[in-house]
């Protein structure tokens, strides 16, 4: 450790010295989140992938720790400059042939002329290609003996030699990334957390999204592409900087209204608080949940006989509808959350997730995808954070924590998950009688989309093994208005859309629309399709998601839906 720390400091990096509070802030000449997730705000971004991208690019910011610190960019620093070094004196004592420790002058020219020998016949130069890597080589040659041992090729370059001008300039690029995200230190304690680094990448996607509707479309994307930059004049920069400020506090509930959104109510001192984290569950609803064009799923939640009331709280990435059933009489409160947001009153976004089987009055929602994070396991940091939010919004920690990626039944205390896998014996199937018309059976709740053939079905199978559950929207509690599909989410809308012959599909799987339809919900990810508008037919409604949507009559790519 010794030597990297001599290297870096014999380049002229202060790796050592301390950085106070908010002084990276004042070194940076363009505002911080804009270079920090500027690359993310495209067309198509939505807000849950640029905070997964934020998540890891934070990684690989710090050294290892929990949080971003100047002494992270000493350890930068340190091992961009030994790692850049090392790999040279490697490349250059690969001439020593006789593996005496020493690289004489002509075994360095048989092996670049070896190293080179794709060029001796194509490039009429070739010989003076290679003077002029032996100059380079023979650099190392500190003490002009002819040869190069390995003493002289780990010793620091001089700074402004061209090896101490590269690694300096490959170090002064991560420096420069590691100084831009210490700017979004919020608190100033020198210290650069997960949560504020997210913070400010959704302040600035939510500046970005101008229209509040959860994807930034290409005009969005070209309107900020045009304010990027630096700040013209002082008081222009320190505008925009007390902007990005008033905008992180906000996504960080630092200011009252915020804090206030991520309340919720009190367990009683009889109740015990259960709190359950997870990705999805493994059915489809039939039933929207304030929009068409977003994905709703369903799980059941069966509550066991006892005495003891239960405060239950929900948090998953997907938007669910739980059909509670069982000894309902114990639920004091459901607390649903989810990563979906949608546009609400007054274009604020709102998660939506929903409720059947209990009465509005006992069913809360959180205002904010950014109250409490989703979590698949436990023990995990996520399941920790997630605790330590619901023991002080509820004033009093969960009794138990569960975690799991998909759920088809959940049970209550016990934490019993049931999850079908793959195709299940004796479950109805949904039978579609035309566009935007489907018989569900009833009974158990499920059913399975049946068809002839084709990739939907399977991928059905694969990513919903509980099929399309059966939800009137009537009886649903939810923040939002719940309404029935016009077109069934994701691949079982795309099921609907082929018997209905709406759509067909080619030999490369390509989705051919031969009249007017909505596309399903959802169809990001790997989900996405690739979709040809024939000629004559009217542009589709709803949004295709990450799908590519192809005119046949101009051939281009057409943007549809805003993502």
């Amino acid at each position: 450790m010794q030597r990297l720390a001599v290297t870096a400091m014999a380049l002229g990096l202060s790796v050592l010295s301390p950085v106070a509070p908010g002084a990276w802030a004042q070194a940076v000449t363009t505002l911080p989140e804009e270079e920090a997730f500027g690359p993310m705000m495209r067309h198509r971004a939505v807000l849950r992938d640029v905070l997964e991208q934020a998540e890891r690019q934070f990684a690989q910011l710090g050294s290892g720790g929990d949080s971003v610190s100047a002494a992270d960019l000493a350890v930068h620093e340190a091992f961009v400059a030994a790692e850049f070094g090392n790999k040279l004196a490697l490349e250059i004592m690969k001439g020593d042939l006789d593996r005496d420790g020493t690289a004489t002058e002509e075994e360095i020219r048989r092996y670049v002329i070896y190293r080179n020998r794709s060029r001796a016949r194509s490039q009429a130069n070739f010989g003076e290609f290679v003077e002029q890597q032996m100059e380079q080589w023979l650099l190392k040659d500190a003490n002009g003996d002819g040869g190069i041992d390995w003493a002289e090729v780990l010793a620091p370059p001089e700074p402004d030699s061209p090896e101490g001008r590269r690694v300096a300039s490959m170090v002064a690029s991560h420096a420069q990334q590691l100084r831009q995200a210490l700017a979004l230190d919020a608190d100033g304690d020198g210290k650069l957390t997960l949560v504020e680094y997210q913070a400010a990448a959704e302040a600035l996607y939510r500046s970005v999204d101008t229209d509040a509707d959860g994807i930034i479309s290409a005009e969005e994307q070209d309107a900020f592409n045009l304010r990027m930059g630096p700040v013209v004049t002082d008081q222009a920069r320190a505008d925009a900087l007390a902007a990005a400020e008033a905008r992180r506090a906000a996504a960080m509930r630092l200011l009252p209204d915020g804090r206030a959104k991520c309340e919720m109510p009190a367990a009683s001192g009889k109740a015990n608080v259960i709190l359950a984290g997870l990705h999805t569950a493994e059915a489809l609803s039939s039933a929207a949940i304030g929009t068409q064009d977003r994905a709703v799923h369903t799980g059941r939640l069966v509550v066991e006989p006892g005495d003891t009331p239960i405060y239950l709280v929900v948090a998953a990435h997907a938007a669910i509808i739980w059909q509670v059933s069982g000894a309902t009489e114990r639920i004091e409160r459901l607390v649903l959350t989810s990563a979906i947001d949608v546009p609400g009153e007054a274009g604020r976004l709102v998660p939506i997730a929903g409720a059947t089987g209990l009465p509005a009055d006992r069913v809360s929602f959180l205002q904010r995808t950014d109250c409490l994070r989703y979590f698949e396991e436990v023990p995990s940091t996520r399941a920790a954070q997630a605790v330590a939010f619901v023991g002080e919004a509820a004033g009093k920690a969960p009794a138990a924590t569960f975690g799991q990626y998909a759920v088809g039944t959940l049970t209550v205390p016990s934490g019993e998950i049931q999850a079908k896998s793959g195709r299940q014996a004796g479950v109805p199937r949904i039978t579609v009688q035309g566009m935007g018309s489907v018989s569900i059976a009833r009974g158990t709740g499920s059913v399975r989309v049946t068809t002839e053939g084709g990739d939907a079905v399977t991928e059905l199978k694969n990513f919903n093994p509980g099929g399309v559950v059966e939800i009137d929207p009537e009886a649903v509690v939810a923040p939002l208005p719940a309404v029935p599909y016009e077109v069934l989410p994701q691949e079982a809308g795309l099921v609907q859309l082929l018997e209905a012959g709406a759509l067909t599909v080619n030999t490369r799987g390509e989705y051919l629309i031969h009249r007017k339809i909505r596309f399903p919900a959802d169809l990001t990810g790997a989900h996405a399709e690739k979709f040809l508008l024939l000629r004559g037919v009217p542009l589709p409604d709803g949004d295709p998601g990450h799908s590519d949507v192809v005119s046949e009559e101009t051939g281009e790519l057409l943007k549809l839906g805003g993502r």
